[in-house]
């Protein structure tokens, strides 16, 4: 059997895997805070990105598309935003998701 190279896709999922099993094992301690909770549900959306943006941005390099074309898809991910003006700013998971996504596709860019 020969060893197959992790793909980046693969390596984003296994963080993301990683950062579910760490809340899941949380949610059933007793000595867990909600602020320990709170934390590890935000590293579950911080790797949810990483995985949007590494998904995305192989999806449309596999169609030939260009460096300008992938930062233009990545800007429009990002142009979406975390939309949680109308909670007051209550949705954290939902800008941390936005938080990291915008990182990762701040490091493809960079890469060009």
């Amino acid at each position: 059997m020969t060893a197959t190279k992790k793909t980046d896709i693969d390596k984003a999922l296994d963080n993301l895997r990683a950062a579910r099993a760490r809340l899941a094992e949380a949610a059933i301690g007793d000595d867990n805070t909600s602020e320990d909770l709170a934390r590890k549900v935000n590293q579950v959306a911080a790797y949810e990105a990483q995985v949007a943006v590494t998904v995305t941005v192989e999806n449309v390099r596999n169609h030939g598309e260009t460096n300008e074309v992938v930062a233009s898809v990545l800007f429009d991910m990002l142009a979406n935003g975390a939309d949680d003006t109308w909670s007051g700013r209550v949705n954290d998971v939902r800008r941390a998701y936005f938080d990291a996504l915008r990182a990762a596709a701040q490091r493809v860019v960079r890469g060009f």
